[in-house]
């Protein structure tokens, strides 16, 4: 977990929309008693984890939206 916030820059619209379909899915699919749904930001990443079609000298984050369905 990061010491500090991590400041990204957004459309906050946007990203609303998509958090709101990943989690959507993940309670509509959930088929298991004890449901979770599993949210992660990761912060550092590594090489593989950046596409190669973006900018590699910038920083990035990556959203990880998870269950056990």
């Amino acid at each position: 977990m990061p010491t500090k916030p991590v400041v990204a820059m957004v459309d906050p619209n946007r990203l609303t929309e998509c958090l709101d379909e990943l989690i959507a899915n993940a309670i509509h699919w959930l088929d298991k008693p004890q449901r979770r749904i599993h949210i992660m930001l990761q912060t550092r990443l590594k090489k593989g984890d950046i596409p190669d079609t973006l900018d590699a000298s910038r920083k990035y984050v990556k959203l990880v939206v998870s269950d056990n369905g």
